[in-house]
């Protein structure tokens, strides 16, 4: 089946047809019209006439700088996630603390209100740990693979797009990492397979 495409992506199909045909203002037209920062960035490198080597430094600066604000996020939370417990069992010392200062003195509710609260203390820092926090994080991680395989593509598209590779090789090789089914080209476009490199 072919996959419903984003409009980032139909507009870089636009930009690769434009680019192909030689039309180079149309081209950066469309490109104006992307949202996506890496592709935007690709693209406008490569209808400027960068060579490989700088479109690939660029590329790579850039995801390496998106994908260090993304880990660090990540080193947060689970940093966060072993702290949680750690700040519960202070709460419990310090209701404890609390309730030994309130022995001598203190009646039965002074006693019990201290001890409860050393108690709950523990169980807040366990339920923001395990329930909260650590969902998020792995929530976040399973974001943080799945964006890194969407760059691998988009480097990929932008490799074609530098060699103006056909738009329909382009297409199909965005449904098949969407639809996850291996790369197919339709048999009257058989050809394509030998313009991707053309």
């Amino acid at each position: 089946r072919v996959a419903a495409l984003g409009v980032d992506e139909e507009t870089f199909l636009q930009v690769a047809t434009c680019y192909r045909r030689g039309s180079v203002r149309q081209a950066e037209m469309f490109i104006k019209a992307m949202q996506d920062p890496y592709l935007t960035l690709g693209s406008q490198l490569i209808v400027d006439r960068c060579s490989q080597k700088e479109l690939n430094r660029a590329l790579q600066w850039q995801l390496s700088n998106n994908m260090e604000q993304k880990r660090r996020r990540l080193r947060i939370l689970n940093g966060m996630a072993g702290f949680a417990p750690a700040f519960g069992m202070l709460g419990t010392l310090l209701g404890l603390i609390n309730l030994l200062f309130n022995l001598g003195d203190g009646g039965l509710d002074v006693v019990g209100a201290a001890m409860g609260f050393a108690m709950i203390t523990t169980v807040y820092g366990l339920v923001a740990a395990n329930l909260i926090i650590k969902p998020m994080a792995i929530k976040m991680e399973q974001r943080f693979r799945e964006q890194l395989a969407w760059q691998s593509v988009k480097h990929e598209l932008l490799m074609l797009l530098f060699e103006k590779a056909h738009p329909e090789v382009i297409r199909e090789t965005l449904n098949a990492f969407i639809t996850g089914r291996p790369l197919q080209l339709k048999p009257e476009n058989a050809s394509v397979t030998t313009l991707a490199r053309a």
